[in-house]
Parts: C-alpha cells; sequence; structure tokens
C-alpha cells in the first residue's frame, strides 16, 4: 500500500442550490417570446394576400359585413371595394373607400387617420315595427380613444328612397375622448354648399356648441341659411334664419335631443317664414307658397303650449304637383312626453274643410277628425266633383294606427264606411283593409283585402258589387251590375296578379249581362282557361296565353246588335282574332266584318271588311286587306277606301284607293309603294305614286325613295305639286339629332293658304318663293330664305284696300346652332319695316336654349298714316308720320324690352263718331320692360287732350297706369252731336283688366236725335251662318267716373227741346254692370205732344241702376188759356207711364180738347170731336224717337195748330170749319177758318188776356165782328 493511497481523499463539492422560481421565469419568457413572434408572425401573415383572404371570409361569415376587395397594407394604405353593411335596421353599400393611417399612434391611445377617401355611398333604411321600444338616453358620449382624422372625404351619400344626396364631402375630425369637433368643410347639395363647426362635450350634460352655414339658390335666387347651437343636448338653444329675395324665414328653439318621442323634442319655440316653397328646398315636395307663424311657450317644467298657423297663398291641385291647402291652424299643449292638438283646421281648395283634436301620448295616437264638404275635382284635376263629409277616428300607434271612416256624399247621395288597420305591426308594414263599404241607393261595394307596403308588396282583395248603375256617375246608359271578383298579386320585383269574377243577374241599357272569367298577368305573359262577357245579343270571349313562343290567345267577336250597346249605337261586327307568341312581338290573324255601323261619335260605316296576317319576323308571307264602304266622320266622307298589302315584312308592295268628300270639298287620294321594314320597324323602299285632291292639291311628280321610322325619316330627290305651288326636295335626311335636308319652293300662292286658314278678310295675288339647307349634328348649320315674287295683299269687306307691297323677304341663318334672322317690308302704304333678330338653339332638344339671349329688332317709319286709315275703318282718317325702333333682349322667358316709338304731326278724324283730333305728338321710350309715355298731346277746337303714363311688362303680365287730361277738348264736332270737355282721369290696365277713374264736364254740348226711320231685325233674329261676334278678352274690372252736363248742354230728341243740367256718377265692376247715380233735369225746354210745343215745368231723370233704365219725372204744361193743361210723364224709361195733366179736374176728353184747341168740347158735336181727336192724334202722334211725321211737316211749315169744327148759321143750318194756326206768343195766335160750304172763311186773332178773359176778332169774307169770351169750367164749380 502506498502512502498515498492512505491519503484520504478530498470531500465531493455541494452543488448549489437553484431558486425554485427560475424555471418558471425561463418558461414564462420563452412563452413571451413565442407569442410576441406568433404575434410579429401573425401580423405580419394578416397584412399578406392570404391574410386579407382569411379577413374577408370572417367578415363574410358574420352575415352583416362583405367585403369584395382589399388591398394595400393594414398598416399604412389601405383600399377596399364593394362593402356592403347589412343590419335590421339599415342596408349600406359603398362601392370603394381608401384609407392611410398611422398604426404606431395606437401607442398613445389614439387613432390617428391622415386620410380617407369614400367613394358613393347607398343608404337604405328598413320598416321598423310602429311599437319599437324607444333607446333611452346615453349617460356617457366618451370615446375609449382619441381620434385624430385630418382629411375625410365622401363623394357622393344617397339615402334610397328619399331625395336625399350629399356630395363632396370635405370634413376632418378631433377627439381627446372627452371633447369631440367636427369640422365640415364643405358638403354639395343639389341646392348649393353647406358648412359646419361643431364641438360636443363627451360628459353629461353634453355641452354643445357650433355653427351651420348653408348658401345657394332659392327659386332662381341667392339664398343664405344659417343655425347657431349652444347649450347641453337635453336643453339646446337654437337659433336659424333663412334669407332670400323669394323667402325669409327665422326659428328661436329650445329642444331636448334625446326627447324619448319626436314630437316632445322642442320645449319652446318661435317660428315664423314668408313665401316658402318647400319645392325649392326639397325637389319632391309639392309647390307652395308658405307663410307661418309657430309659437310654442313654456307655462312650467315640463309642461308648454302654443299655436301654429300656416297659410298657403299658391293653393293648387295635387297634379299640379302643388298643396291644395289654403290654410292650417291649431293650439297645441307639450307636456310630459304628450302632445295634444285642439282646435285644428285645414282649409281646402274648393270650400272643404277639416278639423278635429288629437294627442300622441308616448307611442300612441288618439285623434278624431270631421271633414266637411270635400270635392276632389278642386284637390286633383279631371276628377269628378264631390261633396264629403263626415268623421276620421285615428287610433294606436302613431306610425301604425287604426283608422276608422265613415263618410257621405251629398253631391251623389253616397255613404261610405271604412276600417283599416296594420297585420303584425311588429315586423313588418302591412295595411290590413278590415272593411271597405260604399253605398248609394240600392248600389253596394264592399271590399276587404291587405297590402304590404314593403318587401314584395304583395296584396290580396276580395270584392262584391251590388246593384249598380254606372248612369249615376258618368253619361251612360242605366245598369244594374252585380257580381263577385277576387284579385291577389303583388308589385315587387315584378307586378304580377291573378283577377276572377263572375256577374250575375246583371242588366245595362236594358238588356241582360252576364260574364265570368280568371285572368293571370305578369309583365311577360298572360294566361286565362276563358273569359266572357255578353250583353244582350253581343258576346266576346277570350282563351288561352300570349306570352310565350307556343302560346295562343283566340278571341271570338260576335256583336250581331250593337244597338245593345246605347243610344247611338247601330249595326254589326263578327269575326275572330288570334294572337301568338310574345307580348311585344306577336303574330297577328284576324278577320273582322262590319255592318251598318254607327257610334254617337258621328263615325258610320256601311260596310267594313278586314282580313289580315301579320308576323314578326321579315322573311314570313304577310297580307293585309281592308275594305271600307260610305264611311262619315270628322269631317270626311269616304265613298270607298280599299288598302292591300301583300308580301313579306321584310319585302311587300302597298296600295291605297279613297275617294269622296272632305268637309264639303271632292278627296280623292292614291298611294302606291313597295318596300320594306326592318328589325326595327323602319320602313325602307320606293313611292311610286301619291296624289290627293282636296282643298289643296298634292301630287308626286316623280317616283321617290323613302325611309321612315320612329327615329329616321329620309327621301330621296323629291318634287311635289301642292297646290298651284311646286315643293323640291333635294334631300332629307333626319336620324336622332341628326339632319341633312335642301331643297326650294316656287309658285306659291297665298289665296290658297289663306282659304285654307279660313281667312276671308284678305284676298291676295302674292306669289311666294324660298329655299333652304340645313345641316345638324351637335349644332345646326345653314339657311332659310322666303321672298315675294309678284302680288299683293287686300283687305276686304267693303272697298277693297290693297296692301301697296313692293318687296318682302326673310332670311335666316344658322351658324353652329346661332341663328341670325333677318327681314324685310316695303310697302307703298306704310313705309319700309325691317326686323332682325338672334339666338341660340339647343339642337339637343330642338328649342331655344333657355338661358341664351333672345334678340329681336323691329324699326319702321311710317311716313303719311293717311294710307293706312283705310285698313282700319271706311270712316277713320289718319294724318301724321310715325316711327319706331323696338329692341327685344333676355332670355326666352325672361324678355326686356326696349325702343321707342315717335309720332309728329299726328291727326285722327272720324266721320261716324265726329271725333276730331289734330295736331297731335306722341312719343313713347321703353327701357328695361318699362314703356313709359313722354309725350301724347292732340289739339281738338280751341282745347287740348293730353296724356303721360308708363306701362309695365313684367313676367307677372303687364302693368299699366295713365293719366289724361282734356282741357275744353272738342271730342265730338257733327251736325248732329257736339261735344267739349273738360276733366282728367287714370286709366290702369293689368292682368285683370282694364279699370278707370276720373271725372269730366261738358263745357259745350249739343244732341239731335232724329230716328233713323231703316228697318231692322229683331233680336231674337238669327242668321244663319253669320259669324259670331268675338268676345273681348280684356276685363273692366273697375269703373269710377263722374259726369256733369254742365251749364251749356242742350238736347232735342223724342219731342225735347231742352237745356239739361245735372250730374252722373258711373260705376261699374267684374260682378256689377255699367250703372249710374244721379240726376239729370231740364233747366229749360219744350216738350211737343199732341201737335203742341209744351213749355217743360218740370224734367228729371233719376239714375239708380242701369243708365238705360231711369226714373223718369216729366212736366210739359200748355199756359196762358183758362184751362191750363199738359202732359205727365212717370214710370221709368223702359215702362213709362203718360197721362194728360190738368191743374183743375178734367175729363180726358176735356183735357185733350185744351190742349189740342185751346178751347173744350162744348164747341163742337160729340161725333164730330171723337172723330177729330182720332186723326188729329193719329196724325201727329208720331213713331219712334224722333219728331213725329205730322210734327216734321207742320214744323217745316211753320203751322203750331190745326183744327176742325161745326158752325151754326142764323138759320139753324150748319157747315164744317177747318182751321189752321200759328200762336205767335203765349198770348197772341192768328188762325185761318175756311169752311166747307164757302161762307164762314175768315182770319181769326186771339189775344187772351187772362185764363178766363179772351178777345177775338175775326175778319171774314162777309162779316167782321169783334167778340169778348169769357170761360167757365162746370167741373170745377162747387156743385
Amino acid at each position: 500500500m502506498l502512502d498515498d493511497d492512505l491519503i484520504p481523499a478530498e470531500p465531493a463539492p455541494v452543488p448549489k442550490r437553484r431558486h425554485p422560481l427560475r424555471n418558471t421565469f425561463v418558461v414564462l419568457g420563452a412563452l413571451v417570446v413565442m407569442v410576441l413572434l406568433a404575434l410579429v408572425g401573425g401580423a405580419w401573415w394578416i397584412d399578406t394576400a392570404s391574410g386579407h383572404a382569411w379577413l374577408l371570409r370572417q367578415a363574410a361569415a358574420s352575415k352583416v359585413v362583405s367585403i369584395g376587395k382589399l388591398e394595400g397594407s393594414l398598416y399604412s394604405q389601405l383600399n377596399v371595394a364593394d362593402v356592403v353593411v347589412d343590419t335590421p335596421e339599415v342596408h349600406v353599400t359603398i362601392d370603394q373607400a381608401s384609407l392611410r393611417w398611422k398604426p404606431l399612434e395606437l401607442l398613445e391611445r389614439r387613432i390617428g387617420i391622415d386620410a380617407l377617401d369614400v367613394g358613393s355611398v347607398h343608404v337604405t333604411t328598413k320598416p321598423q315595427p310602429p311599437n319599437k321600444p324607444t333607446s333611452p338616453p346615453p349617460t356617457s358620449l366618451r370615446l375609449p380613444i382619441a381620434i385624430r382624422a385630418n382629411d375625410l372625404q365622401l363623394a357622393r351619400l344617397d339615402i334610397v328612397g328619399t331625395p336625399l344626396v350629399f356630395t363632396a364631402l370635405q370634413a376632418s375630425l378631433q377627439s381627446d375622448g372627452e371633447t369631440h369637433k367636427l369640422t365640415i368643410k364643405q358638403l354639395l347639395t343639389p341646392r348649393g354648399r353647406f358648412e359646419a363647426d361643431l364641438q360636443l362635450d363627451g360628459d353629461a350634460p353634453f355641452k354643445s356648441v357650433g355653427q351651420l352655414q348653408f348658401r345657394g339658390v332659392l327659386d332662381g335666387k341667392a339664398m343664405q341659411a344659417g343655425v347657431q347651437l349652444d347649450g347641453a343636448l337635453r336643453d339646446l338653444n337654437v337659433q336659424a334664419r333663412l334669407q332670400s329675395e323669394v323667402a325669409q324665414a327665422s326659428a328661436s328653439l329650445r329642444a331636448d335631443v334625446f326627447a324619448e318621442y319626436s314630437y316632445a323634442m322642442l320645449k319652446q319655440a318661435r317660428i315664423s317664414a314668408e313665401r316658402v316653397n318647400p319645392q325649392q328646398l326639397l325637389a319632391t315636395l309639392p309647390q307652395a307658397s308658405l307663410s307661418a307663424n309657430i309659437t310654442l311657450t313654456p307655462r312650467g317644467k315640463d309642461h308648454a303650449d302654443g299655436d301654429v298657423q300656416i297659410s298657403n297663398a299658391a293653393a293648387a291641385t295635387w297634379d299640379q304637383e302643388a298643396v291644395p291647402v289654403t290654410q292650417i291652424s291649431s293650439h297645441f299643449v307639450v307636456s310630459n312626453n304628450r302632445l295634444d292638438l285642439t282646435n285644428l283646421q285645414a282649409l281646402l281648395l274648393g270650400g272643404g274643410v277639416l278639423s278635429g283634436d288629437g294627442q300622441f301620448a308616448q307611442d300612441r295616437l288618439d285623434a278624431k277628425f270631421k271633414l266637411k264638404d270635400l270635392n276632389v275635382a278642386a284637390l286633383i284635376k279631371n276628377q269628378p266633383p264631390t261633396k264629403l263629409s263626415g268623421d276620421i277616428a285615428l287610433k294606436g300607434p302613431y306610425k301604425a294606427p287604426d283608422v276608422l271612416a265613415r263618410l257621405s256624399d251629398q253631391r251623389y247621395k253616397t255613404n261610405a264606411e271604412a276600417d283599416l288597420g296594420w297585420i303584425r305591426p311588429e315586423t313588418e308594414r302591412r295595411l290590413a283593409i278590415r272593411k271597405l263599404n260604399v253605398q248609394r241607393g240600392r248600389a253596394t261595394v264592399a271590399l276587404t283585402g291587405e297590402f304590404a307596403l314593403d318587401g314584395k308588396q304583395d296584396f290580396k282583395a276580395k270584392g262584391k258589387l251590388g246593384n249598380f248603375n254606372p248612369a249615376e256617375y258618368v253619361s251612360t246608359p242605366v245598369g244594374n251590375i252585380s257580381g263577385d271578383f277576387t284579385a291577389e298579386g303583388a308589385l315587387q320585383p315584378h307586378w304580377q296578379g291573378k283577377l276572377q269574377y263572375t256577374l250575375a243577374q246583371s242588366s245595362f241599357n236594358g238588356q241582360s249581362l252576364a260574364g265570368q272569367g280568371v285572368a293571370q298577368l305578369d309583365a311577360t305573359r298572360l294566361v286565362t282557361p276563358g273569359l266572357w262577357l255578353q250583353l244582350g245579343a253581343n258576346r266576346v270571349d277570350a282563351k288561352g296565353a300570349l306570352g310565350k313562343a307556343a302560346d295562343r290567345l283566340q278571341l271570338h267577336i260576335a256583336a250581331n246588335r250593337l244597338a245593345d250597346i246605347g243610344a247611338g249605337f247601330a249595326g254589326e261586327v263578327m269575326g275572330d282574332v288570334a294572337l301568338q307568341g310574345g307580348f311585344k312581338r306577336p303574330e297577328i290573324q284576324g278577320q273582322l266584318q262590319a255592318h251598318n255601323l254607327r257610334t254617337p261619335y258621328g263615325v258610320q260605316v256601311a260596310s267594313a271588311k278586314v282580313d289580315a296576317r301579320l308576323f314578326p319576323d321579315l322573311n314570313s308571307p304577310i297580307h293585309a286587306d281592308i275594305q271600307l264602304a260610305d264611311a262619315q266622320g270628322f269631317n270626311a266622307n269616304i265613298k270607298a277606301l280599299h288598302f292591300n298589302l301583300q308580301g313579306t315584312r321584310g319585302a311587300h308592295k302597298l296600295a291605297l284607293q279613297m275617294n269622296g268628300q272632305y268637309q264639303a270639298q271632292p278627296l280623292n287620294a292614291s298611294l302606291a309603294a313597295a318596300g320594306g321594314l326592318d328589325e326595327q320597324w323602319r320602313w325602307s323602299g320606293r313611292v311610286e305614286e301619291l296624289q290627293a285632291q282636296s282643298l289643296l292639291n298634292i301630287k308626286l311628280l316623280a317616283p321617290t325613295n323613302l325611309t321612315a321610322g320612329a327615329d329616321v325619316v329620309g327621301l330621296g330627290d323629291t318634287r311635289i305639286a301642292v297646290g298651284a305651288g311646286l315643293i323640291h326636295i333635294a334631300r332629307l335626311k333626319m336620324t336622332g339629332a341628326q339632319l341633312d335636308t335642301a331643297g326650294e319652293i316656287s309658285q306659291v300662292p297665298v289665296a290658297e293658304y289663306l282659304a285654307l286658314a279660313g281667312i276671308k278678310t284678305i284676298s291676295s295675288d302674292m306669289i311666294l318663293s324660298g329655299r333652304w339647307q340645313l345641316h345638324g349634328s351637335d349644332t345646326l348649320d345653314g339657311t332659310l330664305d322666303v321672298q315675294r315674287d309678284s302680288g299683293d295683299l287686300k283687305l276686304v269687306g267693303g272697298t277693297p284696300q290693297p296692301f301697296y307691297l313692293t318687296a318682302l323677304a326673310l332670311h335666316a341663318q344658322a351658324q353652329q346652332s346661332r341663328v341670325a334672322l333677318n327681314g324685310q317690308i316695303v310697302s307703298d302704304r306704310f313705309g319700309t319695316v325691317k326686323i332682325d333678330g338672334n339666338t341660340q338653339i339647343d339642337w339637343r332638344d330642338k328649342a331655344i336654349s333657355p338661358s341664351a339671349p333672345l334678340v329681336v329688332n323691329a324699326a319702321g317709319n311710317v311716313e303719311k298714316l293717311d294710307k293706312i286709315a283705310p285698313l282700319i275703318s271706311n270712316t277713320l282718317q289718319l294724318a301724321g308720320n310715325l316711327a319706331f325702333d323696338v329692341h327685344r333682349t333676355g332670355t326666352l322667358d325672361r324678355p326686356v324690352v326696349s325702343g321707342a316709338i315717335n309720332g309728329n304731326k299726328l291727326a285722327i278724324r272720324d266721320s261716324a263718331s265726329g271725333l276730331a283730333l289734330t295736331d297731335g305728338a306722341l312719343q313713347m321710350v321703353m327701357q328695361d320692360n318699362r314703356v313709359t309715355l313722354k309725350q301724347f298731346l292732340f289739339h281738338g277746337g280751341n282745347g287740348t287732350l293730353m296724356a303721360d303714363g308708363t306701362l309695365d311688362i313684367g313676367k307677372e303680365g303687364p302693368n299699366a297706369k295713365a293719366n289724361v287730361v282734356a282741357d275744353k277738348l272738342t271730342l265730338i264736332n257733327k251736325p248732329d252731336m257736339q261735344m267739349i270737355v273738360s276733366g282728367k282721369g287714370l286709366l290702369g290696365y293689368d292682368k285683370d283688366g282694364i279699370s278707370i277713374k276720373g271725372n269730366m264736364r261738358a263745357d259745350h254740348g249739343m244732341v239731335r236725335y232724329q230716328a233713323s226711320g231703316e228697318p231692322h231685325l229683331s233680336d231674337d233674329v238669327v242668321i244663319a251662318g253669320a259669324q259670331k261676334e268675338t268676345k273681348s278678352n280684356v276685363a273692366l274690372t273697375a269703373l269710377q267716373f263722374d259726369v256733369d252736363l254742365g251749364d251749356d248742354f242742350t238736347f232735342k230728341g223724342y219731342g225735347i227741346d231742352a237745356k239739361l243740367i245735372g250730374a252722373l256718377r258711373l260705376r261699374a265692376s267684374p260682378n256689377q254692370s255699367l250703372s249710374g247715380h244721379g240726376t239729370v233735369s231740364v233747366e229749360s225746354g219744350k216738350y211737343a205732344a199732341y201737335g203742341q210745343n209744351l213749355t217743360i215745368e218740370r224734367g228729371i231723370l233719376s239714375f239708380a241702376g242701369p243708365l238705360d233704365n231711369p226714373g223718369l219725372d216729366i212736366l210739359a204744361m200748355r199756359r196762358g188759356g183758362s184751362v191750363e193743361v199738359g202732359v205727365a210723364v212717370k214710370g221709368t224709361a223702359n215702362a213709362p207711364r203718360v197721362s194728360l195733366y190738368s191743374e183743375t179736374a178734367l175729363s180726358d176728353n176735356e183735357k185733350l180738347s185744351w190742349l189740342l184747341f185751346g178751347h173744350g168740347t162744348d164747341s163742337m158735336d160729340k161725333g164730330d170731336a171723337a172723330v177729330m181727336v182720332q186723326a188729329i192724334n193719329g196724325l201727329l202722334a208720331g213713331n219712334g224717337g224722333g219728331d213725329g211725321i205730322g210734327q216734321q211737316v207742320l214744323g217745316e211749315i211753320g203751322i203750331d195748330e190745326i183744327g176742325v169744327s161745326t158752325d151754326k148759321h142764323a138759320d139753324g143750318t150748319t157747315s164744317q170749319v177747318v182751321s189752321v194756326g200759328k200762336r205767335l206768343t203765349d198770348k197772341v195766335s192768328i188762325a185761318f177758318e175756311k169752311s166747307l160750304d164757302g161762307l164762314e172763311d175768315a182770319i181769326k186773332l186771339t189775344l187772351r188776356l187772362s185764363r178766363k178773359w179772351s178777345l177775338i176778332t175775326r175778319f171774314g169774307a162777309y162779316e167782321s165782328t169783334l167778340d169778348a169770351s169769357y170761360n167757365i169750367n162746370f167741373d170745377t164749380l162747387p156743385w
């Protein structure tokens, strides 16, 4: 053993003890590294193509979002396309979007977006249940992370189903999570530009502040609107205004944005508006001119009340896209999520009124209305007039209330009852027609059904008709129709429906009516197993289908007695028609015959026969043969017509022969052509023959090529004789907007076209010619010329008056759609008139461009007005010269007129009226649609007539005012009438008519009336063939004119020769004919009656109504005799009461004797007196408005009195004595007496000393005497 072996070994080192968590940390660290590596790898992978595809699949699997395309990087710039978001509330589509952002900002708890650019977005809202619970107001609007979006852009936003369209959004959004700021730099709408700057706190009460601005156009005028916001969202102050030339509005509101119900959002309001047109704000809204005042005033906590007043100054019918309501008013109260409406009233066009009360409580509506005198014809044109009244009640969820209505119509004696509601309103919008009954007398209509307002819009209906008489509603024969029908179908995605009907125990026009059938119809196909309708001996049957290639629909017509249909119908129609194939292009085959056909529309056909077979393809043989005999209607009488077509659709021949009369003129026409139709139904071929003989004869001089279709017309070189003129069309081709044509006209007689137009007041031997060359594609270019070659125009009626035309020419030229016009008329009668103008044509619309100026200039100088006078009237004479230079500028619908009209040395004389005005001057200036009468001066006698005024020619129509002043103007100067007047007046004219105000005084007046004695027809005589007088379209809207006869006005006529004084006030209006108020009195004068010139002691004409029937109060006396008598006239001019008058009581015979002879009847035999009275009365009474024949004869030879008496001789014999006398004065008269036996011839001189005493001396052939006479009237003695 070695010593070393004895050395003990060193003990083994003890291993270090490790911490028990060390391995855990190592494992966790490894896991973290692995997770980080996985996240990094996942983040890298998710931005690869496979990662993008996985994201698209996950989005599609959500059933909420789908993305069609994803490109770019998720961490810098990302592009997506065809994005769809579909939720139960909304469906959104986005065509494309691009996002550029910085993900590293997420480390700072901020989303950093440099730019977000979105294309077109379409939003479709989905119907919601009417009783869907409202969302509670939020408790916080904080965001979990800040947002920085510097550039937000949106190309287009469409809210489907509404007219809301927004474009070109440029905005930015900044938020630190607590405060949010939104700036809208630009948002365009169809009406203008929108800008906004808003800020909102995310913590309650959500204080906000901001402003919104809008600038745009309203009704063609600039418009500005602004809104200021300030306050908490539950108590938000809103100040708004709208300013424009055509409308103004302002609003001051306090609102609760989070109110549980929309009607409870307003807490306080004051809103006013004037002349607001809703359609200018939103294109789909109706037109109106609304003025509104709305107030809402707080009355305590959660309580406010107010009033609303809305008027509509432009109320019109619905079909005019307007609001047929003139006024709406109501009082309302808002409190505790409740809105109460009281005294609601709406005034409708036509006098209808809707009134009632209602309330919105939470989501419930309870309203009751009364309807009175609703006239549907006043709300919608071309509808029957009604007078509906009744009750309407709405109750239930305010988005889907039940409707109960009971209405009646007094006009039609009709009652209606309706009960409408909703089916499953919590899931769909489906209207239930529980009951709809209409009854009029014995007639009833009952209907039930349902209609879906969303989805497929499917419907079902079941109805019953009983004892219905169509004659009670429209002009038809009496009927009694009863039956049942059912209908079902849908409107989306394509309309389709099925109808089934059965008529039973029905009649029409006294004939039995029956029918039954089933038909199913959609947009492409009709199917019916059979349907028929029979009235009396007339029946129509249909069976089969139409729409598919193998379908065939067969129609059979057996109208054996058309008189069963109603009055005016007669004859029979028989035949069969078959249609096969599709709707749009079916094969048609049919044979129809008619005999003795007559209709109430003036169409009659003695015999007709149609045999046709038409195929839709180009190559199948087709034929059509139509024959008519003795057909009448529309001013035509066709003795025979034959149309024949043979061949195929692509190549056929056609011929037409027709003869008869049109407007009582012979009509003969023939046509022969060969050609074909192509796939677009355009006909191309050659017209071999075309001629027509009628009011204007037309003849094709040589065969020509023709192409005609819905969008194309083409002609080759064509020569046509029209009347005595010739038309040469060198070329013509029109295809859509393309036009290429050239040609000329020659030897065109104007007289033929005057006769064709029915103008009989002008005759002519003028010959015109012209030429044209036009080309249109994007623009119009070319020329057009028309000129007079020879001849003149004449005004006929009385003495023919030539126009003495020496030149007439018109030239138009178009270049790049700029059209210039030049024309000239030269006449030896009215000088030279030049016209020129220009404008811009919108060739695509074939109309003048709305924004292009339309310029027209007209200038002329009529050097001698006396040559024009005969064209106006045979009694009118003119003198002087007139020059005008008028310009029209502005657009087509907004013209601007300017220029001048000047006249010098003017004179107007009219022999018929006695008007004579001389030394006249006229100066009119036109500027900006205002015509100013700067000078209007005429002289008449020693007086003048002057006027000044203005005429506005605006869009609303003309508006004129003129002041007229006459100073001692000799207005009329004729042998039988003279009138010198002074006065002034105001003449007005607008779209409603003429108004006249003023006063006039006669400085001198003289009227001599004499009956013409010419025979005339009675008013009830109608002259056959005479043209009716056309009434003027200008109405007299107001007349207020005072007429003073002055101090020198005399009148002679109707037996009156007197000086008149007095004044009249003339009045007239649209609802009142011309009337006069005032009196005209006789100041002094004579009245001729019974051969005597009586002194008018009282003469009064009282006017209190129509001028032609004044009240009369006239007393004319014969003074100076012992008995004074006269004539009294009472009553009215249309019904005068004439009586003999005496101051003492006398019989009419005594009054007449004293009136005629100046003595009583005691000196003549009664029989002789009776004969005398009849003879003298008949001789001297006259007949007409002037003096009688006897009065005219006696007046001419100076005789006042004529009489017959009987004298006794001393031997007891008697002799008849005729006396002829003349009153020298009221006291002295002289007479010549001639007896029939020649023994009592004498000259008698009478001197009246008093009423009873007279001295009478006679110088006779055999004796002379002097007598004193004392007259006693025994009728006046006391006994």
